[in-house]
């Protein structure tokens, strides 16, 4: 399998169960928001948590939280915000 940095490999599953999503929505609305929810979620925890750099990882856990930011959540999420399905 070739090496892909994490946050691409995200939105590419984000982007690939597209179709199943939709296949679920026909059985389940409820689920398939869910399931794109959650989808989504992911690549925005893993934008957040690049965003956070240097310091030590105990003071990132119980210190005042770096946000990362609108523009980078955005960028993160590469179109996968508000996908058709």
């Amino acid at each position: 399998m070739e090496k892909k940095n994490v946050c691409v490999r995200a939105r590419e599953i984000t982007r690939d169960i597209g179709p199943l999503v939709q296949v679920i929505r026909a059985q389940d609305a409820k689920l398939a928001d869910q399931l794109r929810r959650a989808a989504q979620s992911v690549v925005l925890n893993i934008a957040e948590g690049r965003g956070n750099k240097g310091g030590n990882a105990k003071l990132r856990l119980v210190g005042p939280r770096r946000k990362c930011g609108p523009r980078s959540e955005s960028q993160a999420t590469g179109g996968t915000s508000n996908p058709r399905w």
